[in-house]
């Protein structure tokens, strides 16, 4: 959903902000040296100070006019809200309830008000499971953006390549890459992202401020822009043959010629916008006619994951979720009968509240709602502490003992592990 972030901030009382957060988030660029990094300009004098929050980089800037010896300091916070909610790493569900803890992190630690942060560079993408291996897909089913080419993501150090962006001057850039490639994981993960670097089109939407993304209808009505940005992208995935297909000559053309993007960037220049669009129209159809229909599959895949993402539950009276009754109820399937429980239920390991859905005795997240890293961490966190105490004892008595050591051990129920007395 939301992922990098550019703001700027004003701070009015820069003494009373420096007290009132952490001091070592900031260090003097240069200080190392014993120098400051200052540039001067004819009626002002601009001093940088750099410095670390998390995974966030901040700078503020000490601007000084020269003529009225007045001072203005500026925050500007850079990085992803979506990273910083698992310690780096962008490939599991970000919800919209995870975008407000985060919102609210910030603004604790860095003490500014979400309503004057200005938000100057945006990133809103998302992570979808596809059924066909992400890689191949980019690198022979993308075609172009809107008749402009995509450029490789630089390889890493075994020739492998992450995917394709593509950039549109001094406004956004458009990006498909096989996340999961990216952190090593066993499924097909795929994000797409639109990254915004001029914000008037978001601004067209009411966002503007940090606490503008606290409004799930704001943030809701960006999915159109995302989606609209997939199906402008062309792609190509009819397997085969196309001169072997049961279609025109003209249309045979289209199709051979249509899978290189230069194509495309040649009759942009050369014919009407009207007829341009006519042309990817009729690509399109045909594409989906006799392709693999991969379109409609990755539309919704997006939308399913959007609406999961920004699912959002009606605030009850004074937000006090007790005054309904607690209670469970049974569906009679084809597979049986299955018990649900409008009680809410919370996960032993990481605290998140549990999948309505969910089997009446779960005690975890699960993989069918959360995917599976998540909810094998949360497993792992809770049963690691008591595996690694059991091998350690397991360690200790395979050596040999005069005598036993286990009476001298108690189980502690709360956190279901035992320690020494």
């Amino acid at each position: 959903m939301i992922d990098g972030i550019t703001l700027n901030y004003q701070i009015n009382d820069y003494d009373a902000w420096e007290k009132a957060v952490n001091p070592s988030l900031f260090l003097n660029v240069g200080s190392n040296t014993g120098e400051v990094r200052t540039k001067k300009r004819i009626d002002t004098t601009t001093i940088t100070h750099k410095g670390k929050f998390e995974t966030f980089d901040l700078t503020v800037k000490e601007v000084m006019n020269e003529i009225t010896g007045k001072q203005s300091f500026y925050l500007n916070t850079k990085g992803s809200l979506h990273k910083n909610h698992y310690n780096g790493s962008n490939y599991l569900s970000f919800t919209f309830q995870d975008l407000q803890e985060q919102i609210n992190h910030l603004c604790k630690n860095l003490c500014i008000n979400p309503n004057k942060a200005q938000i100057s560079t945006l990133e809103v993408g998302l992570n979808i499971c596809t059924p066909f291996e992400v890689t191949p897909f980019i690198r022979h089913n993308i075609v172009c953006y809107k008749g402009y080419s995509f450029n490789y993501y630089k390889p890493d150090r075994q020739g492998k390549c992450l995917g394709k962006y593509c950039d549109q001057p001094k406004q956004y850039s458009i990006k498909i890459y096989d996340k999961g490639f990216q952190f090593d994981l066993p499924e097909n993960l795929m994000r797409i992202e639109q990254r915004f670097l001029k914000m008037q089109p978001l601004n067209k939407k009411g966002i503007k401020y940090l606490s503008d993304l606290q409004n799930l209808t704001k943030v809701d009505s960006l999915k159109e822009i995302l989606f609209k940005a997939w199906n402008d992208v062309l792609i190509f995935d009819i397997p085969g043959n196309v001169k072997n297909l049961s279609i025109k000559q003209r249309e045979i053309e289209l199709l051979n010629d249509g899978k290189n993007s230069n194509f495309w960037e040649g009759l942009k220049e050369t014919v009407s916008q009207d007829q341009y669009k006519y042309q990817t129209r009729k690509f399109k159809k045909l594409v989906a006619k006799y392709g693999n229909n991969w379109r409609t599959t990755i539309n919704d895949l997006l939308k399913n994951e959007w609406q999961t993402l920004s699912k959002n539950y009606p605030n009850l009276p004074n937000g006090k979720s007790h005054f309904l009754p607690e209670f469970t109820i049974k569906i009679k399937g084809k597979k049986g009968e299955k018990v649900f429980s409008t009680e809410k239920r919370y996960c032993l390991s990481c605290g998140n509240e549990l999948n309505p859905a969910q089997k009446i005795n779960s005690k975890y997240c699960s993989a069918k709602y959360v995917r599976y890293e998540r909810a094998h961490q949360c497993r792992n966190n809770n049963s690691n502490p008591r595996n690694n105490f059991k091998n350690k004892i397991k360690k200790i008595t395979g050596k040999g003992l005069l005598f036993d050591i286990m009476p001298y051990f108690i189980e502690n129920n709360n956190k279901k592990q035992s320690h020494a007395i």
